[in-house]
């Protein structure tokens, strides 16, 4: 019926109105039968999936590949049929790819730690990372802190050390500048050099 034109398609939409619309109910309903189809095949790919903590490698990346295929279902009626059928499914997988991508920020920092020397044998560069890493680690929550130290526990115990000995010398620097500073002459001190 779609595919006439001109006097054909007036003389069918005149004369069998209602058997037309009924065709499009039909069809349109056909069309969603086949969307919903596909749907409840992501619907139940979310349901096989257990929480983060005891997802094999093997589900992590099921857990990826499904959150892109769901990010790509972008009609709002589709959208909300997944919501009302697997809501459940949904919001375990959701929280578990955002604890994927928390633990992936934070393994990403922790090898960052785990590659650094001791202080003595940094670089200027690797001070400075030492540094940001510090600070990052002086930025998270308690939570996140709490992971590095316990799955990077040797290189945060040396990124530790080592900050501790480069704020030493920092210090020790910083008062030998001052000695520095000072006339070689007693008497060619100020009162505040004295």
């Amino acid at each position: 019926v779609h595919t006439l034109t001109g006097k054909s398609e007036t003389y069918f939409k005149e004369t069998y109105a209602s058997a037309i619309a009924k065709i499009d109910s039909l069809y349109a309903a056909h069309q969603w039968a086949a969307v919903t189809a596909v749907l409840d095949a992501l619907g139940a790919r979310a349901e096989a999936l257990p929480t983060y903590a005891e997802m094999t490698a093997e589900q992590i990346q099921e857990m990826i590949a499904l959150h892109t295929d769901l990010a790509a279902v972008t009609e709002e009626n589709q959208r909300a049929y997944l919501q009302e059928k697997f809501a459940v499914a949904l919001a375990r997988l959701d929280a578990s790819y955002a604890e994927y991508v928390r633990a992936e920020g934070l393994n990403a920092i922790g090898a960052r730690i785990n590659a650094l020397p001791v202080y003595a044998e940094m670089t200027a560069e690797q001070a400075q990372e030492m540094l940001a890493l510090v600070a990052a680690v002086e930025a998270m929550s308690a939570e996140d802190a709490a992971y590095i130290t316990a799955n990077f526990k040797d290189g945060y115990d040396r990124m530790v050390a080592s900050y501790a000995r480069f704020t030493r010398v920092q210090e020790l620097d910083a008062i030998a500048a001052r000695i520095t500073a000072l006339p070689d002459d007693f008497y060619a001190m100020t009162e505040a050099d004295v």
